[in-house]
């Protein structure tokens, strides 16, 4: 679910199979996207096998 609340902007994300190449082919997963007012941003995902 995204969501945006005081200033702070949050995704989850999905990697879909087929969607990857080079040395991440083959990788699926899910994750989060998040930015906030600073201007800081951080990316998390979590590889499935």
């Amino acid at each position: 679910m995204d969501t945006y609340a005081d200033g702070t902007a949050t995704a989850t994300l999905s990697v879909v199979k087929g969607s990857d190449s080079g040395d991440l082919a083959g990788v699926t997963g899910e994750g989060e996207f998040t930015a906030d007012p600073a201007g800081s941003l951080s990316l998390r995902i979590e590889p499935r096998a």
